[in-house]
């Protein structure tokens, strides 16, 4: 395994964690339990980051986090920026769509708390959303 796709598979899976404590956290907030696991929630995020990039350092090799740090060769450049191309535009097109999403939701007279529940759901199924189709995406054009 090159050490580009290794890099991918553990920052797909990190990700997938911080994805779940941000879950909990969203989950946390809308109930009476936010006091008492906020603070634990937020603490596990920050220390699951700083893993996260201590890891990448010391056993993954990185040396700087600007640009395509993860890239060795130019056949990885080419599929980075293939899925960085597609990637941002499914995003700005997720953008159009929550704007229309947020149209909707103003006309069914929700209160604010209901909205910024909605919303915070349907950006962080965008963010599993992205996440996956990155993976996918990097799987799919370096099998080609």
């Amino acid at each position: 395994m090159s050490r580009a796709k290794r890099i991918l598979r553990f920052t797909f899976w990190v990700n997938n964690l911080v994805f779940l404590l941000l879950a909990a956290l969203i989950i946390v907030s809308f109930s009476h339990l936010f006091y008492i696991w906020a603070p634990i929630l937020s603490l596990m995020l920050v220390v699951t980051c700083v893993a996260m990039l201590w890891y990448m350092q010391h056993h993954l090799g990185v040396t700087s986090f600007k640009g395509l740090y993860w890239v060795d060769d130019e056949r990885d450049r080419l599929i980075t920026l293939k899925v960085h191309s597609t990637v941002m535009f499914s995003s700005t097109y997720f953008l159009y769509g929550l704007l229309g999403i947020i149209c909707l939701l103003l006309n069914w007279h929700l209160s604010s708390q209901e909205l910024g529940q909605t919303l915070l759901v349907i950006i962080w199924l965008a963010l599993v959303a992205s996440n996956l189709q990155y993976y996918w995406l990097w799987l799919k054009y370096d099998q080609a």
